[in-house]
């Protein structure tokens, strides 16, 4: 019983030893060059995707589907946003990676700076519409 007890714990010591290093070297690898920086840059806009697309559903629950007295209060106004805004979040961002870069590669880097940038303070809208403060947030940074 203790030869198992003693693998069990050797085997659980090795998998949070590989873990922790898999993912210190995964933040590390970022660090790395430019090709692998944008890799990481793309996980966190994939992330932030996801957690948009969350936080949207949580937000157009919150809406009621009518409302006689404002129709901007209304759950269709709310996807007339997102849509609205999903439009300018894209040729913003383009607009920014092209300012800002030289190189395709650049380009595309700048571009998703400013859509992780967009994507975290449209959560924070959402969330807060969300939550009921009817979309009341600080300042973008």
């Amino acid at each position: 019983m203790t030869y198992k007890l003693s693998v069990l714990t050797t085997l659980s010591a090795f998998v949070v030893t590989f873990f922790s290093f898999s993912a210190y070297s995964q933040e590390n690898d970022c660090d790395k060059s430019h090709y692998d920086a944008m890799r990481c840059q793309s996980d966190r806009l994939k992330n932030l995707d996801d957690e948009l697309n969350r936080v949207y559903k949580l937000a157009l629950e919150t809406r009621p589907e009518k409302v006689d007295t404002d129709t901007r209060k209304e759950r269709e106004q709310l996807r007339k946003s997102q849509r609205a805004w999903l439009v300018y979040y894209h040729e913003q961002c383009t607009l920014e990676g092209g300012l800002d870069g030289g190189s395709n590669s650049w380009v595309t880097s700048f571009a998703m700076d400013c859509e992780e940038k967009e994507l975290a303070h449209r959560i924070k809208f959402l969330k807060s519409v969300a939550d009921g403060v009817n979309g009341e947030v600080e300042g973008r940074e």
